[in-house]
C-alpha cells in the first residue's frame, strides 16, 4: 500500500510540475516537449558501421531543444515560472538566472533545422535525401518527429590530379600514398576538404610560405547510373598580381628561406605604445646569426631561447618548425605572451634564387624569396608566491597543514626555476589521551630548460619542453608515539612528445628515513608485525619513473582522458655494492650500509580518470587506481618502508575515511579506537565516480561514491582477512558516497567534501553496511583543486 501511494504521489508531482511549465503560456504557443529523428535507409545499400547516418551526427543541426530534465521533470522551467514577469526586482532576476525560459516551439526553426540536415546529407555523399518534419501536440506540448530519407550515396570514381603548377607535381606526388581519397569511399565533403589541408601544410613544412587550400580546387563529374562521382584534383599556380588589364598574373608557387632571426625576450607592449623613445633605446646582439634585441641588457642568456627556437638564417620555412618554436618558448614558463610575425622581404632589395628541376626537359622552375622572422615575448613576473591548506576532520578528529612557497623564474638568466617551500601541520585527537602530533619541513628545488648530463646530448632535440630538475627536501615528524626524519634528494628529466604525452625518469632518486625514538608500549603493543617493523631507520636509493597521457585541450570543453603511471626501483646498486665486497648480513638476515638497512623493492601504480561532458560546467568524471609494491632481496614485507606503502582515506582517496583508516583487507578495526591510525597495505585499488555541477555563480557541487580497499598479498600475516584474494577481495571494498562544495574561482579551488562510510569492510559482517546515519560514519575533507 505504501508503495502505490508513493507512485500516486510522484505521479501527482510530476503533473504539478508539467502543468506549472505551461499555465504561463499564451494560448497560441505550444511547449517543445521532445525531438525525435526517424532515419530511414534504404535496405538494399550494404554500408559500413562508419558509413550510415547516426542520429548523433543529426542531433547538432536541430535549431530548438527541449527545457532540459532533472529525473524526467523539466525543473529548471519550473523554476523560472516562479518569477513575475512583471517585475525585475533582484529575487525574480536571480530566479530567472537560475532558471530556463520555457522552449516555445518555433516552426521556422524546425524548416531550418530540416534544411540543415539536409545538406549535411549531401554533403556526406547522400545526394538524394531528404528530410521532413511532422508535428503531434498534446494539451500545451507538441512534439516533433524529424523524418531523414538517406536514399542511395554515392561514391567516389576516377581520381585525377591536374597541375597547373608543375614544379608541385613529383613534390606532391611522392606523398600520394597518405591521401585521404580513395575510390570506392563515400562522396564525403569533410574528407575531400580534410585532404586540402593535409596537402597544404605537407607544402608549408618544404616551405611553400603562400600556398593555401585556394589553391587547391575539385572538379567533380556525377555518373548517376553508377551512383559515382569522378574527381579532378587542380592545383593551381599562385597569383602575383594583375596585369593593365586585370587579368591575374599566374606564377609557380615560391618557396621560402628564412633571411634574419630577431628576438626580443623582454617586450612590453604598453611601454611601446605609450613610449614614443622606447623603440630607440633598444640594442641589439647578433649571435649564432641570430639578432637579440634587448633594452638595457639581455635578460636571458642567448643559448636557452636558441635552443627553444631552432631557427636559424637559411632554414627553409617550415611551419611545424614555428608552432615548435611557439611551444617551446611558452612552456619555459617563463614568458606570458608570445607572437612569432613573419615578413616577407621585398624581391627589390634581395636577389631572388632560380630553383629548377635537374634534367627536367620542360624547364619548369619556381623562385626562391626570403623571409624575416620576428619574434617578441613579453615576459612573466620574475618571483612569485603560493600558499596551499588542506584540512581533515571528522567528530574527534582534527588536522590542518599549510604550505608556503616561493619560485623565481630566471635566477640566473638562464630561464631556471627556483622554488622553496615550506610546509608545517598539526594533527590534534580529540579523546582521552589528547595526543597530538605536529611535522615540519622544507623542499628545494632547482629546474633548468635543457637535459644537464655528464654526457653529450643532440643539440637539435626534437622533443619539447625539455627540463632537468633538482630537488632537496627535509622532514621531520612528531608523532605521538615516534619521532622520525625523512630526507630525499633526486635528479630528474623530463620531456613532452607534442601531442599528449609527457615522460619524466629520476635516474637518482635517495631517500632517507631515520628514526630518532620509538615509544616501546606503542611499538610492542602493535599486533601488526608488518606495522611494528615498519619504524627502523631505511635507507633508499633507486630509479624512477613515470609517463603522463592528457589529451585534455585548454579552453576546449570535450571528452578528456588522463592516465599516470609511476614505477620505481630501489636498492639493486647497493645490493650489488655489498655482494662485490663481500659484506656479511646480521643476525636478522639483511644488509645493512652505515648502519641503516636499505631497502629493495619495486613499486607501480596506474591512476586512469575520463571526464564525460555533458554540460558547460557539467562533469561525469571516472576514475580507476591500482597500485602494488613487491619486496624482494634486502627487504620484506614486514619492513617496507611506510612512505611507499599505499593506504586509503582522506581528501583524495576513500573520502568516507580519514587518511590511513580503512582497511587493510576485512580486517576488524575501528578508526575510533585507535588515538592514531595507522593502516596500510603493499597493493591498492579504488574506483570513484564523480557527479560535478555548477550550483550559483562560482560555488559548485558534486556527488561522489568511492570504491576501495589496501589489502597484502602475502600470507605470512598474522591477520588472513587482510590478505587480497581473487575470491573474496570483492567482499572487502569499502563504498563511501556523499556531496562536495566547491568554491571555483579560476586561479585555485577550494574543496569541502562530506563522505559517508556506506559499506565498512573492517566492521563484523552484520554490521558492514551502514545501520544508522550518525557523524561517526562520516568525515570531513578540505582540499585545494578537485582529488582527480
Amino acid at each position: 500500500m505504501r508503495i502505490i501511494s508513493f507512485y500516486l504521489l510522484l505521479i501527482a508531482q510530476i503533473s504539478i510540475v508539467s502543468c506549472s511549465v505551461t499555465r504561463k503560456l499564451p494560448p497560441e504557443d505550444y511547449l517543445l516537449a521532445n525531438n525525435d529523428i526517424v532515419i530511414h535507409e534504404n535496405p538494399e545499400d550494404r554500408l559500413s558501421r562508419s558509413e550510415k547516418i547516426k542520429k548523433s551526427e543529426l542531433s547538432p543541426y536541430v535549431k530548438q531543444k527541449p527545457n532540459s530534465r532533472l529525473l524526467g521533470l523539466k525543473v529548471n522551467a519550473y523554476i523560472y515560472n516562479l518569477s513575475n514577469p512583471e517585475k525585475n526586482n533582484r529575487i525574480n532576476r536571480w530566479i530567472r538566472k537560475i532558471g530556463d525560459p520555457p522552449v516555445v516551439y518555433d516552426s521556422t526553426l524546425a524548416v531550418k533545422s530540416a534544411d540543415d540536415m539536409a545538406v549535411y546529407l549531401r554533403s556526406r555523399g547522400y545526394l538524394n535525401s531528404g528530410v521532413d518534419f511532422f508535428t503531434d501536440t498534446v494539451g500545451k506540448k507538441i512534439n516533433v518527429e524529424y523524418s531523414v530519407r538517406t536514399g542511395t550515396p554515392y561514391r567516389i570514381g576516377d581520381v585525377r590530379m591536374i597541375f597547373q603548377d608543375r614544379f608541385l607535381e613529383p613534390i606532391i606526388l611522392e606523398d600520394s600514398m597518405n591521401t585521404l581519397i580513395h575510390t570506392g569511399d563515400l562522396f564525403d565533403v569533410n574528407t575531400l576538404q580534410a585532404e586540402r589541408e593535409r596537402i597544404t601544410y605537407y607544402l608549408k613544412d618544404l616551405g611553400y610560405h603562400d600556398f593555401t587550400i585556394n589553391n587547391i580546387s575539385y572538379i567533380a563529374d556525377s555518373v548517376p547510373e553508377d551512383m559515382v562521382i569522378n574527381l579532378r584534383m587542380l592545383v593551381r599556380q599562385h597569383i602575383s598580381g594583375y596585369d593593365e588589364e586585370d587579368r591575374p598574373i599566374l606564377e609557380n608557387n615560391a618557396v621560402f628561406r628564412i633571411r634574419d632571426v630577431y628576438i626580443q625576450p623582454d617586450y612590453n607592449a604598453s611601454s611601446s605604445v605609450r613610449d614614443r623613445d622606447y623603440f630607440r633605446r633598444l640594442d641589439t646582439l647578433e649571435y649564432r646569426g641570430v639578432n637579440f634585441i634587448y633594452n638595457n641588457s639581455l635578460n636571458v642568456k642567448p643559448d636557452v631561447l636558441l635552443r627553444a627556437i631552432n631557427l636559424y638564417p637559411n632554414y627553409l620555412y617550415n611551419q611545424t618548425d614555428i608552432r615548435r618554436a611557439y611551444d617551446n618558448l611558452f612552456n619555459l614558463g617563463y614568458f606570458r605572451n608570445i607572437n612569432i610575425i613573419l615578413s616577407k622581404v621585398e624581391e627589390d632589395t634581395a636577389s631572388v634564387n632560380v630553383v629548377t628541376f635537374i634534367g627536367d626537359e620542360s624547364g619548369d622552375f619556381t623562385k626562391e624569396k626570403l623571409l624575416d622572422y620576428h619574434i617578441t615575448a613579453t615576459p612573466r613576473p620574475r618571483q612569485s608566491y603560493s600558499i596551499d591548506m588542506e584540512g581533515t576532520t571528522t567528530s574527534n578528529y582534527y588536522g590542518l597543514s599549510l604550505t608556503v612557497g616561493y619560485q623565481h623564474r630566471n635566477i640566473f638568466r638562464g630561464i631556471e626555476l627556483f622554488d622553496i617551500s615550506t610546509t608545517g601541520g598539526y594533527e590534534f585527537m580529540r579523546s582521552n589521551t589528547k595526543k597530538n602530533s605536529y611535522e615540519i619541513g622544507g623542499a628545494v628545488g632547482f629546474t633548468m630548460p635543457r637535459f644537464v648530463t655528464p654526457f653529450m646530448v643532440g643539440r637539435y632535440n626534437k622533443q619539447n619542453n625539455v627540463k632537468t630538475r633538482f630537488d632537496l627536501s627535509i622532514n621531520l615528524q612528531n608523532r605521538p608515539y615516534y619521532k622520525r626524519t625523512l630526507s630525499s634528494g633526486s635528479v630528474g628529466y623530463s620531456w613532452t612528445n607534442n601531442k599528449n604525452s609527457s615522460f619524466i625518469i629520476r635516474p637518482i632518486d635517495v631517500t632517507l628515513i631515520k628514526m630518532h625514538s620509538v615509544d616501546n608500549n606503542f611499538r610492542d603493543s602493535i599486533k601488526n608485525e608488518f606495522l611494528r617493523n615498519s619504524y627502523t631507520s631505511q635507507l633508499l636509493v633507486g630509479i624512477s619513473g613515470s609517463y603522463i597521457y592528457n589529451n585534455q585541450v585548454s579552453g576546449v570543453n570535450k571528452n578528456t582522458f588522463r592516465v599516470r603511471a609511476n614505477a620505481e626501483s630501489n636498492g639493486n646498486l647497493f645490493n650489488l655494492i655489498a655482494h662485490t665486497f663481500n659484506n656479511k648480513k646480521n643476525d636478522d638476515n639483511i644488509y645493512k650500509l652505515f648502519g641503516i638497512q636499505y631497502a629493495q623493492y619495486v613499486r607501480a601504480d596506474v591512476d586512469a580518470s575520463y571526464r564525460f561532458v555533458l554540460g558547460n560546467s557539467t562533469n561525469l568524471v571516472y576514475r580507476f587506481y591500482i597500485g602494488s609494491i613487491i619486496p624482494y632481496g634486502n627487504s620484506k614485507l614486514d619492513n617496507l618502508p611506510v612512505d611507499r606503502r599505499f593506504y586509503a582515506g582522506g581528501p583524495n582517496s576513500m573520502r568516507g575515511w580519514q587518511a590511513r583508516t580503512l582497511g587493510p583487507g576485512g580486517s576488524l578495526y575501528d578508526p575510533q579506537d585507535d588515538p592514531y591510525p595507522m593502516q596500510y597495505g603493499n597493493f591498492k585499488l579504488e574506483t570513484n565516480l564523480e557527479f560535478r555541477f555548477p550550483i550559483y555563480n562560482f560555488f559548485h557541487g558534486a556527488f561522489f561514491t568511492d570504491i576501495g580497499n589496501v589489502w597484502y598479498t602475502e600470507g605470512d600475516n598474522k591477520d588472513p582477512l587482510a590478505v587480497f584474494k581473487f575470491d573474496t577481495f570483492y567482499k572487502q571494498l569499502g563504498v563511501a558516497g556523499g556531496f562536495g562544495l566547491r568554491l571555483d574561482f579560476n586561479f585555485f579551488i577550494f574543496r569541502l567534501d562530506w563522505g559517508l562510510r556506506l559499506h565498512d569492510p573492517n566492521k563484523p559482517k552484520q554490521y558492514r553496511w551502514i545501520q544508522h546515519l550518525t557523524l561517526r560514519q562520516s568525515s570531513f575533507n578540505f582540499g585545494i583543486g578537485y582529488p582527480f
